[in-house]
């Protein structure tokens, strides 16, 4: 395996992670934030960390899922399930100022970025340029 299906891997597998971070912090946060400040962790709730959860798992998956796509398997599918999760936890951000709870739309599209940073993994597995 050359270096760059090896950092690819790393990336896919720390989009996945970012990702699953992202879906248990939604879910979590309604059910715990009153407890937060007395914990003195209150700064969970912030929403510019929440902001830098989604700019980091985008990057990640920028960096991970483009040269792979380019260079190695060529299958759309992992591109198409990244950006309709991106998608999707956008616009739970953006139901969250409205009247929408944000948590189904940013657990459903954790669950697509994850989808897809696993689907690469495999195609870059298998890719027969890379063996």
């Amino acid at each position: 395996m050359n270096t760059t299906s090896e950092a690819t891997k790393h990336l896919d597998g720390a989009g996945m992670a970012v990702s699953a971070l992202c879906a248990i912090h939604c879910v979590l946060m309604p059910l715990i934030i009153g407890s937060l400040a007395a914990a003195g962790i209150g700064w969970l709730r912030n929403e510019a960390l929440e902001w830098l959860i989604l700019v980091v798992s985008f990057t990640i998956g920028i960096r991970a899922l483009l040269p792979a796509f380019r260079h190695r398997h060529r299958k759309k599918r992992c591109l198409w399930l990244f950006s309709f999760g991106m998608g999707s936890i956008l616009l739970g951000r953006l139901a969250q100022h409205g009247a929408l709870s944000d948590t189904p739309f940013v657990v459903f599209g954790a669950a697509l970025i994850i989808s897809a940073h696993g689907m690469n993994h495999y195609f870059c597995g298998r890719c027969r340029q890379c063996s």
